[in-house]
């Protein structure tokens, strides 16, 4: 009986039986949601290459409407270490 459940549960999940109840979305639909899905993937690593392919602003250089960051104060300096004292 388990041997049979698994086969069936197996053929569901392949496409290749209906699941039982559910008719709201056919074999037809299924194929043509993953192969929205697999457009979606491609477009979308299409624009990850093709931002990495964009060559970089190197980091001295500024792009346009960017402001360089000024130091709004001076750091402060830290008190010289005291010497260990030997007990």
């Amino acid at each position: 009986m388990r041997a049979r459940a698994s086969a069936v549960e197996e053929l569901v999940s392949t496409g290749a039986l209906d699941e039982v109840g559910s008719s709201s979305t056919s074999s037809l639909d299924r194929q043509i949601a993953a192969l929205s899905a697999d457009a979606q993937v491609d477009a979308e690593l299409q624009k990850i290459r093709t931002e990495l392919a964009a060559p970089a602003a190197p980091a001295g250089e500024l792009s346009e409407g960017q402001a360089a960051e000024q130091p709004t104060t001076a750091p402060a300096e830290q008190p010289a270490a005291e010497p260990e004292r030997e007990q």
